[in-house]
């Protein structure tokens, strides 16, 4: 995008955005987002982009989008929104790479005390669980029809079923498809979840009886060491979505295995993307297992459930001690 049309868009007269009356809000992300955005943008993990470069992706969003609002007012309301969003007044649309961006790097930040003091422990092994499904598949031109309530309520009975703890994590889309065409190309949604496990043999076979193989997704389980590092929690919450090709490979020798090369998107899957995210929200796309944000005094933390409640309980038992006691009122019996 040249420098005149960065212009037009930062002088573009800008409307109050007020998140709340958009689908998908919730509460806590647009504190997340304004807490992060007053924070140094020093570079938290190898290979990150920076607050240019995603500014620089939402001037180019706004353009495509700009393309095709003529006979979708969707589209023209995304674009508008999109437009709008600037430090002081975010627009928290999961379709605004500037405003993922943010939130990507408030979870980065507040979920390593998080894994360390709550999900890490001693006698078991700090794994990040990535999960494929391959049922309930999404076909093309119906990506809006698809509930990601419904996919993390799916994942929490698998977890039980597993016995697993406290996990967060968040999730990814793209669009899979074969190179020689042997399935019919599909939105496929990716899990990734970093949580602590006793046994991994035990843990994987159980999930992959929730989450089965099948010609399109080979391999729907992979758990591997988890090490608390900025980049390896930045792959919770991803601001790109891609293509994906599926081919057969064969080796040098002789063995034949499944590959992918990531492409970009082509525009009708951009816009059927754009709009799903921008309904769903960024708050949507993040898991929380035995945690939820909470705010306090305009800042978000990842706590357990209950325990900000637990810590204000044992301060007024404190208070309650150390207070003197006052006299007890008892009412006089008057006798006529």
């Amino acid at each position: 995008m040249n420098r005149d049309a960065v212009y037009r868009l930062e002088t573009r007269p800008k409307r109050k955005i007020d998140p709340s009356k958009y689908a998908g809000f919730k509460f806590w992300v647009p504190k997340a987002i304004a807490e992060e955005d007053q924070n140094p943008k020093t570079q938290l993990w190898r290979g990150e982009p920076t607050e240019d470069d995603q500014r620089a992706e939402r001037f180019r969003r706004v353009k495509f989008l700009r393309k095709y609002e003529k006979d979708n007012p969707l589209i023209r309301a995304i674009a508008d929104r999109l437009a709008a969003c600037r430090r002081g007044n975010r627009c928290c649309s999961g379709a605004c790479p500037e405003c993922g961006w943010l939130l990507q790097r408030w979870f980065v930040r507040k979920s390593k005390a998080f894994i360390s003091d709550v999900i890490d422990k001693d006698d078991q092994q700090l794994v990040a669980i990535s999960i494929i499904p391959s049922q309930p598949f999404v076909a093309p031109d119906q990506l809006n029809h698809f509930s990601i309530d419904n996919l993390q309520r799916r994942l929490n009975f698998a977890l039980d079923k597993i016995g697993l703890g406290a996990a967060i994590g968040g999730i990814d889309f793209s669009h899979n498809e074969d190179r020689d065409g042997k399935y019919d190309p599909i939105w496929s949604v990716h899990l990734y979840i970093i949580t602590s496990i006793i046994n991994e043999k035990h843990s994987k076979r159980l999930l992959k009886e929730t989450y089965q193989s099948d010609d399109r997704i080979p391999r729907p389980i992979k758990v591997v060491d988890f090490n608390n590092s900025a980049r390896r929690r930045s792959y919770a919450l991803k601001t790109i979505f891609w293509r994906r090709v599926g081919y057969d490979e064969v080796k040098a020798d002789g063995r034949r295995c499944r590959n992918t090369k990531r492409q970009r998107l082509r525009v009708k899957e951009k816009l059927e993307l754009f709009a799903f995210l921008n309904r769903c929200g960024l708050g949507g796309r993040v898991i929380f297992r035995g945690a939820k944000p909470s705010v306090r005094r305009g800042r978000v933390k990842i706590r357990p459930p209950g325990g900000s409640y637990q810590a204000n309980a044992k301060k007024c038992q404190k208070t309650a001690k150390n207070a003197p006691r006052k006299a007890s009122f008892r009412p006089r019996t008057l006798y006529l």
